[in-house]
């Protein structure tokens, strides 16, 4: 995960969400510096009785393992939306649609929304 803004974000999270029959669950981000910072998300990956934590699988390879078998084409795209707060507390949430694109082997993430909480 990167901060691509111009200030300091703090309890970063990103909201369950599935990809195929798997469940993903991340721990929260304590921050991220301004202007580029990164950080790896650490994971719960749940498919029925199979729970794998931590994981560090970027959404390239959970897209690409999830979806090999069945045609990527006729996924619908995954929402995604993750919440952060500055430092003065205001929150916000971003949203984004996750589509997997084959040919190029990448998750591409299309920018929805961004909005104040508070």
């Amino acid at each position: 995960m990167r901060n691509v803004g111009s200030e300091i974000a703090v309890n970063i999270t990103v909201e369950p969400f599935s990809i195929g029959d798997t469940l993903i669950t991340c721990d929260v981000i304590d921050r991220l510096l301004p202007n580029g910072d990164t950080a790896r998300l650490t994971s719960e990956m749940r498919r029925e009785d199979d729970v794998r934590k931590p994981c560090l699988v970027g959404l390239d390879q959970l897209f690409q393992f999830e979806l090999l078998p069945k045609r990527q084409s006729e996924q619908p795209p995954t929402p995604i939306s993750l919440g952060f707060e500055d430092l003065i507390g205001r929150r916000y949430r971003i949203s984004y649609l996750a589509r997997y694109q084959q040919g190029i082997n990448e998750c591409k993430l299309e920018y929805k929304a961004l909005a104040r909480m508070n």
